[in-house]
């Protein structure tokens, strides 16, 4: 019974009714175990207390032949299995005469209290075995169901062109961005910045389910080294259209907390790619943009716009080359407003200030906000053939490997970066990360949450890729564990019930009477007679009618022990019961 607990129920899978969604098996119930072991339990406990009542008889037969009992002592030995009597000899009573040998104690005395001692275990260990087997949850998944993400929603050349043409459509993918945002935080726990969390393209997800062989966006986040910004950088984000791609000012919102993580000469070598016109190629002029270039004429040499040989239809349509991005980035944040005189205390709003850190503002007006900069080392990429866990109906996350892969829409996700985290401030993003004494880690959030969404967004939006994605869904069950110290210590104790056996058919090979089988017929059929003919004694003690034990069935008048010994009569071989009072 042990070896079926240690072997076959460990780790059986037990559940209720949802197993039927399965057709690869019978499951069992958790109450089919119970019963079992239930059942088991049973079977031992009427095969041990079966062997207890044959044991305890033969040694009340082997005691009655080498030693002597009273009736008192024979009544306990079978009705309680343990020895009553002092086992060296000593009465209960002083004054009473001791019904051990000359030696002051009885080695049968002792070899049958062993006896019985060891037997009494196995009767109250049923609870180490049932308390054995713990059913812990978890969970089973369905067969495979395959689902294409991107069916009918190609990659075209004239909307590739018309995203990179039209800043409304650029606007919608931000929008669309930001709506991922919302759908990866609601009803979730946090983003682990070890983690990727990506919204799928489809619903219907069960929490916990798998899904296999899809993109994970991810981002790897160093530490931020926070600085005053170079002045030729600062003085270009006194236009702060400059971070933004769809003609937004950032921080227009004014939302404490907003960040934005950009890189000037990946955005200015971008130019060439943002034509205000619906006509490709055609010069900027009538853009926010232009006077931002008249101002600084560097941005335009970088850009290229001016060379209309280097802005073609036919290389705005292009798609772009698979990439990951591994280098650094400056990043700004929002920390408090300007108070006419001053920025405000950073403390106020984020409870330090970051070593190193030095606010700075651009307007100097009243309410206007100032920010504190930075540089962090990132590496973006994705997970390719990644296994993720659901954790909403949209949403799953998977732990991010230390080599991400290549994909088209890293480098145009952290260039769409600043309007879609200037945008968060909409739906209180920043207000629903931990940010009190963890600024940077606050700001790895933002920024990990904001490159996810947005890649989403491109890739639901271009993605030509037809690739199956595999979704398990997840069935809950209990698996059973066993702890097996409980079963070995069960085993043990009923080992102790086969180790009195053996002691007592030890104890029998010294006996001249041959094992007792039918001890209940034997008990009936022993002669008697001499204690029946014994009428003083008999009309005393009521033998002849006794249906109890009473105290002066144990002892006469006089305080000495009345006691029965079996009488062997060798001629005939017979074994009778007689009186002994010594």
């Amino acid at each position: 019974m042990s070896a079926t607990i240690l072997l076959a129920i460990s780790g059986l899978v037990a559940n209720d009714k949802n197993s039927k969604r399965f057709s690869n098996g019978h499951y069992f119930q958790t109450s089919d175990v119970a019963t079992a072991i239930a059942a088991g339990l049973v079977l031992v406990r009427i095969t041990t207390a079966s062997w207890s009542s044959m044991v305890a008889w033969r040694c009340v037969y082997i005691l009655l032949e080498k030693d002597r009992l009273d009736l008192r002592q024979l009544n306990t030995i079978i009705s309680w299995k343990i020895y009553p009597t002092d086992l060296f000899g000593r009465s209960r009573k002083p004054k009473r005469t001791s019904i051990s040998t000359s030696q002051g104690r009885s080695v049968f005395r002792i070899w049958a209290s062993i006896v019985l001692v060891l037997m009494w275990p196995a009767t109250l260990g049923a609870p180490l075995l049932t308390s054995a087997v713990n059913w812990d949850p978890h969970y089973e998944y369905t067969p495979l169901t395959n689902l294409n993400p991107h069916s009918g929603n190609y990659s075209s050349t004239e909307a590739w062109r018309l995203f990179q043409t039209s800043s409304t459509d650029r606007r919608n993918t931000v929008v669309q961005a930001v709506s991922n945002v919302g759908r990866m935080t609601m009803n979730t726990n946090g983003l682990h910045l070890d983690s990727c969390r990506h919204v799928v393209s489809f619903q219907g997800l069960e929490a916990g389910a798998k899904v296999e062989n899809d993109v994970f966006p991810c981002i790897e986040t160093g530490d931020i080294k926070w600085s005053s910004l170079p002045s030729d950088i600062e003085k270009k984000l006194h236009y702060t259209h400059i971070l933004s791609l769809i003609n937004t000012e950032m921080f227009v919102y004014g939302q404490i907390g907003a960040v934005a993580l950009f890189d000037l000469g990946q955005l200015e070598s971008a130019l060439k790619f943002r034509a205000s016109s619906q006509q490709c190629g055609e010069r900027l002029n009538t853009s926010s943009w232009t006077a931002i270039f008249n101002e600084f004429k560097d941005l335009w040499d970088e850009a290229e716009i001016s060379k209309q040989e280097n802005v073609t239809c036919g290389e705005l349509g292009n798609l772009l080359n698979p990439a990951v991005f591994k280098g650094k980035k400056h990043v700004i944040l929002f920390t408090s407003e300007y108070d006419g005189s001053k920025c405000g205390p950073v403390e106020a709003n984020f409870g330090e200030l970051p070593a190193g850190a030095i606010p700075f503002n651009f307007k100097q007006d009243q309410g206007s906000p100032c920010f504190i900069a930075g540089e962090i080392d990132i590496v973006a990429g994705v997970m390719k053939s990644a296994q993720g866990t659901a954790i909403n109906t949209m949403v799953a996350d998977v732990k991010r490997r230390d080599n991400l892969d290549e994909d088209p829409w890293v480098n145009e996700a952290l260039v769409l970066l600043p309007d879609v985290m200037n945008m968060l401030g909409l739906i209180n993003m920043t207000t629903t990360i931990e940010r009190w004494r963890h600024t940077d880690n606050y700001v790895k959030s933002v920024i990990q949450y904001a490159y996810s969404a947005t890649w989403d967004a491109l890739d639901q939006k271009f993605n030509p890729n037809d690739h199956q994605v595999s979704i398990l869904t997840p069935i809950p069950i209990v698996v059973a564990s066993v702890r097996p110290e409980r079963v070995y210590a069960w085993l043990a104790i009923n080992l102790l019930f086969t180790i009195s056996g053996v002691l007592q058919w030890l104890l029998q090979q010294k006996c001249d009477r041959p094992v007792v089988v039918d001890t209940a017929a034997v008990a009936i059929t022993t002669d008697a007679s001499q204690l029946l003919t014994k009428e003083s004694k008999g009309k005393e003690l009521g033998w002849r009618s006794m249906s109890y034990v009473t105290k002066p069935d144990a002892f006469d008048d006089g305080g000495a022990r009345i006691g029965l010994q079996l009488e062997h009569h060798k001629e005939t071989g017979w074994f009778a019961l007689k009186e002994s009072s010594n």
